[in-house]
Order: C-alpha cells, then sequence, then structure tokens
C-alpha cells in the first residue's frame, strides 16, 4: 500500500444544520459488560448484532470486550490486537446496505463517525483501522491509526496515475499524531455520486476525489492486524460508532438536526427560473449546494417574497435546496433546467 501526502483543504462551512438519516449508531451503554461474541469465526452475531472474527490459535473471545471506561463515556468497545505479525481482529454489523438502499432520495453521501482511544505509548507494530467496504468488498474509504507512532492517516480507493488501488493519505502538510491516552472524534464520508472522501478530526479536514464514484456501501469494519516482526499486543477502544446518509458533507457538526419539516414542497420540479416553496411556515433562510456540498447561492428570509426564489443564475445541473424554518431545516433535492 504506497502512501501518498495529499490535503486538500476544504472551505465548506455552514451557517445551518442538515438533514441526516441514521442507519446504525451504537454507544455499547446498552450493552452487557464482558466479552461481545462467543463466535470467532463471522458467521454468528453476538451482543447489538456484532459480528466477531479472530484467528488466533486459540482466539480468545475477551479479545472483543465491552468495559466500563467510566466519565462521559461510559461503557465502550475494547479490542486487544495480536502479539504476533500474521493474526487479524474485525469486528461488524449486517444491514447497512439495506438501510442505505432505503434512505430519502438525494441522501448520496455516507458519513462514518466515532470516538477513538489512542492509549498509552507502546512498541507493538500494527494499525487499528476503520474501513468502508462496497458490495465487490472493494475498501471505498477509512481511517488508519498506527498503534506506535500514534499517527493516523486517511485511506481511500484511488487512481494515481492509473494505478487503481488502496492508498494511504497523510492528513496534514506533516502527519497528523495524536494525543496518547486520549480520546478524539473522527469521521470521513463518501459521495456516491461524485467518489470524493473527505477526512475530519483533530487538526485536519481535507479530501480527495477516489475512485469509487457509482458504488453503494455494504459494511462497516473495525479491523486491527500488526506488522512484520510484532511481537506485542495494543489495545484500542471505540466509543459512540455512527453511520449516517446526507445530501450534504456535515462530519462532527454536533448540531445536525434529525427532524424534518412537514408539508414542504417545491414546484416547478425541475425549474427554469423561479421555484415555489409550498408551506405556511415562516422561511429564515435558504441555501442551494451544488453535489460537491458548495454554497451557489444563498437567501434571507427577507428577501424571500411570496416564497418564490429565482434560480435562473445558476447552471443546469442537480442542486439540494435547504429551507430554515420553524429551527429545522430541509434539504430538498432541485434540477436546474
Amino acid at each position: 500500500m504506497k502512501k501518498i501526502t495529499l490535503l486538500l483543504l476544504l472551505s465548506i462551512f455552514f451557517s445551518f444544520s442538515i438533514y441526516a438519516q441514521v442507519l446504525q449508531s451504537e454507544n455499547f451503554d446498552g450493552l452487557t459488560i464482558g466479552d461481545v461474541n462467543a463466535d470467532l469465526t463471522g458467521a454468528t452475531p453476538g451482543q447489538g448484532g456484532w459480528y466477531t472474527f479472530n484467528n488466533s490459535i486459540p482466539p480468545l473471545s475477551s479479545d472483543f470486550q465491552i468495559i466500563n471506561e467510566g466519565g462521559s463515556q461510559a461503557q465502550v468497545l475494547q479490542i486487544t490486537g495480536p502479539a504476533n505479525d500474521s493474526d487479524v481482529r474485525a469486528l461488524w454489523q449486517n444491514g447497512l446496505d439495506t438501510d442505505w438502499a432505503t434512505r430519502t432520495s438525494g441522501n448520496d453521501i455516507i458519513e462514518i463517525e466515532y470516538d477513538l482511544f489512542t492509549g498509552p505509548s507502546t512498541i507493538s507494530l500494527g494499525e487499528s483501522d476503520v474501513f468502508l467496504f462496497n458490495g465487490n468488498n472493494d475498501l471505498i474509504a477509512g481511517f488508519s491509526f498506527n498503534y506506535n507512532t500514534k499517527e493516523i492517516a486517511g485511506l481511500a480507493r484511488y487512481d494515481n496515475a492509473g494505478n487503481v488501488g488502496v492508498f494511504l493519505f497523510t492528513l496534514g502538510t506533516a502527519p497528523i499524531i495524536l494525543s496518547p491516552n486520549t480520546w478524539h472524534r473522527v469521521g470521513f464520508s463518501f459521495n456516491k455520486t461524485t467518489g470524493v472522501v473527505i477526512w475530519k478530526g483533530p487538526g485536519f479536514y481535507g479530501g480527495i476525489t477516489g475512485a469509487a464514484a457509482g458504488t453503494d456501501p455494504l459494511e462497516v469494519d473495525f479491523v486491527l492486524y500488526t506488522s512484520e516482526g510484532n511481537t506485542t499486543s495494543a489495545v484500542v477502544k471505540f466509543d459512540r460508532f455512527t453511520t449516517r446518509a446526507t445530501a450534504i458533507e456535515n462530519l462532527l457538526d454536533t448540531n445536525v438536526i434529525q427532524s424534518r419539516l412537514a408539508n414542504i414542497k417545491l414546484y416547478p420540479n425541475p425549474a427554469k427560473d423561479i421555484v415555489n416553496i409550498d408551506t405556511n411556515l415562516k422561511i429564515d433562510d435558504i441555501a442551494i449546494f451544488n453535489q460537491l456540498g458548495q454554497t451557489v447561492m444563498q437567501v434571507k428570509g427577507a428577501q424571500i417574497f411570496n416564497n418564490k426564489v429565482d434560480i435562473s443564475g445558476l447552471s443546469s445541473g442537480l442542486y439540494f435546496m435547504n429551507i430554515k424554518a420553524a429551527d429545522k431545516v430541509q434539504s430538498i433535492k432541485i434540477i436546474k433546467e
């Protein structure tokens, strides 16, 4: 796997929240402290529908544990990595592909977020990775965290001058090193329409155009493995795992509004110039985004007359109109002829 230093700094900032659909969510507080699963072959789900795989001899179910971290984290997932250079630990849930297939039309960005505990300094040689796979079992995007160096890097399926494969991306002008023994919130997204992959976390926010556009996500895997010569086990902890579908990338935004406005419609759609907004609510703000998540138009409530918006200045194509009213936001897909 080749490592590439490439960071596209983003300047996309939103002044309001968006509508997102939660597809999977787990904070581990509702699970029983102890082993996640007795089956380590990946055939039978355990607590919370989590599947586990451990190819050590003998495999130990105690390598996947729910523990009480205390404090604001409460219960968390703990995975103990191998003490050799050949074994693997993996944990995942089924059903993401089914949930994705029933998402709201236009929500073509999948976002994965979780809390990562970096652990103490260690001589263990290996990685704790989070992978997003598609139905062909190709890795679409993810994160790689190095036990020893504490570097977090991005993963993506990428076309590097005709060489298509999985590449590792440095997330800054210099490697991003996370503080030891610290919880960090990180997230990454994949846009099915454009193939854009974005990573966000402490000290980094950027992305690239990957080589998996048009493919649908299958599952998210937590994977621990080691490098040649490793003789030391490492322990990694995760918490507050969330996967959601959305129309606009909004990673690590704590103000995402999950509820939608009721009884609001746009017409005509497609439209050439004027779009009518059918609602009895007082509109506070309107923003229109292109498929890359870039703001192409904003209108304040005072500038909206008779619930009409003039989009004649936009180029033909697909857009998303975010309408804010009554402290809620609805994102509606619209086509400009």
